[in-house]
């Protein structure tokens, strides 16, 4: 339930930009915690499919306080998070 709700509102808010049919959303999941946990962390593919630079600044969200946004980049056999 949660990750469908999760995958809903952000395919919701990419839709509403001018470049969304540019951006293509993949592989979205949601780790299942119990509900003592307050923490959860939400992993998707995004893709740009446009040949121009597309800048994604927010996420929002009604079922959470606050989204971060980070960067899975790997390098010289080495992945980092930015």
């Amino acid at each position: 339930m949660v990750k469908q709700g999760i995958l809903v509102l952000l395919v919701y808010f990419v839709s509403l930009s001018s470049t969304a049919a540019n951006l293509e959303i993949s592989d979205a999941w949601v780790r299942y915690l119990p509900s003592v946990i307050p923490v959860r962390s939400g992993y998707m593919v995004i893709r740009n499919k446009s040949p121009q630079a597309v800048s994604i600044i927010k996420f929002e969200s009604e079922v959470f306080t606050q989204i971060d946004i980070h960067e899975t980049v790997e390098k010289d056999g080495m992945i980092t998070m930015r």
